[in-house]
């Protein structure tokens, strides 16, 4: 099985455990993305999970299935969001409260500089 297979069974197993249908999935090169430092991410607006494929090809399977999870759960979010469904109601306010003023890592990949970003409920895992 290679990284590919990871990530579409990754999203295949989310999607049957949390019983929801499954954004549209994409892996596109790297000099595609908007920062080359994306790994993977979930677009709230259009329902997509895109994964950097550079990324995808270089890295452990583990890190590949993490960030397909991680990815899946943002994925949950918004279905929750937009279905306004499945969790409480003080859940899916702060949910939509952090998605509109989503606090975007700085790019500099260390804890000191996206301390505010990894605080978000939205992010924490």
């Amino acid at each position: 099985m290679d990284n590919f297979d990871v990530v579409i069974s990754a999203v295949k197993i989310v999607e049957k455990i949390l019983n929801f249908p499954a954004p549209e999935l994409f892996i596109i090169e790297q000099n595609q993305l908007s920062n080359s430092e994306i790994t993977g991410m979930y677009k709230f607006d259009d329902n997509e999970i895109i994964f950097n494929e550079d990324w995808v090809l270089r890295s452990d399977w583990t890190e590949v299935i993490i960030t397909a999870f991680h990815e899946m759960r943002h994925a949950y979010q918004g279905y929750c969001l937009r279905t306004q469904s499945r969790e409480p109601q003080s859940t899916l306010d702060k949910w939509e409260y952090e998605t509109l003023n989503y606090i975007m890592p700085s790019g500099k990949n260390n804890e000191i500089d996206d301390e505010s970003y990894h605080k978000q409920e939205i992010e924490i895992d």
